[in-house]
């Protein structure tokens, strides 16, 4: 199986419990195979950390689930689950993919980052998938 790369779209639906229509799992995480490794541009650190902000400042969720889940996305972090690989070794690829397909920088990174490492794409933002879909990139949708 080849290595996964997730977006913050799929790690804000991991920490964050009830935060979308439907929310995923770790058993996403648990139940792949174990020779697949897990990977990110770094800027997902960041990513999340706002997305759960956003959530809280949106009366969406709670201070104290926005505490845990922020707690839980540390934990997840410091853990070997997780790959980060530094953001800056695809901006040239990202900023030519935003170029050619008028998309955002940052999502970009995540297409990139899955071209470089021959890797499948696992994201729950639909304008994402379609993009890595037009690449020809293996691209797993999950509905939100």
């Amino acid at each position: 199986m080849p290595d996964l790369v997730i977006d913050a779209s799929i790690a804000v639906m991991l920490m964050v419990p009830n935060a979308s229509a439907s929310s995923i799992d770790r058993s996403l995480l648990q139940d792949a195979d174990p020779l697949s490794n897990f990977l990110a541009p770094s800027i997902i650190a960041t990513e999340v950390a706002a997305a759960i902000t956003k959530l809280l400042r949106q009366r969406r969720i709670s201070v104290a689930d926005a505490n845990e889940s922020f707690r839980n996305w540390r934990e997840f972090l410091a853990s070997d689950i997780l790959s980060l690989i530094p953001a800056n070794m695809m901006l040239t690829a990202s900023f030519d993919l935003s170029v050619r397909l008028h998309h955002p920088l940052h999502d970009c990174l995540y297409m990139a980052l899955a071209h470089r490492q021959k890797a499948a794409l696992i994201t729950a933002d639909r304008a994402l998938a379609e993009k890595a879909r037009l690449l020809g990139l293996p691209t797993e949708f999950v509905d939100a």
